[in-house]
């Protein structure tokens, strides 16, 4: 008796593929996890990189709201913000200011805005743009610096 591969057709049979062997959807699974991965270990050193050369990067006032803000109200919150200064505002207290009090928002609205304007930023530069400190909100260090240059080239022009 001879063995060989052949099937009784006499044509070479097929090896199974990986995805027939795992399971079709298994498979898929496997691969998307694999995908996914290597995207999670792209975006940590891209996030690597724009730390280190945080100091070189020229980011204005105007390309900060663009990435920042969605609509005029989130610039009007950043504008209170950066008047509040190291004070910082209460959400009660920035839906009674003058420049938001024509937008009606409830305080939770507040918290909530600024939060998404913190995930906008922290998805492109990995920074966030108002801390809370004792239930005050205020701009962070790396927003402050980057709105006072725009106001000393301001100036200048």
């Amino acid at each position: 008796m001879q063995k060989s591969d052949k099937n009784v057709h006499g044509t070479r049979g097929k090896k199974r593929s990986r995805a027939q062997k795992m399971g079709k959807f298994r498979w898929l699974n496997y691969r998307m996890d694999r995908v996914e991965e290597r995207q999670r270990r792209m975006i940590r050193l891209l996030r690597i990189a724009i730390n280190s050369l945080e100091p070189f990067i020229e980011l204005d006032d105007r390309q900060l709201r663009d990435v920042v803000c969605r609509d005029e109200v989130d610039e009007m919150l950043l504008e209170h913000l950066r008047e509040r200064g190291n004070k910082g505002t209460t959400p009660s207290e920035a839906v009674d200011c003058k420049l938001l009090k024509y937008y009606r928002l409830k305080p939770y609205q507040v918290t909530r805005r600024i939060q998404a304007m913190n995930r906008r930023l922290r998805k492109w530069l990995g920074k966030d743009v108002a801390v809370s400190m004792h239930r005050r909100w205020m701009l962070s260090r790396f927003v402050r610096k980057r709105l006072e240059e725009a106001e000393l080239a301001m100036e200048v022009e």
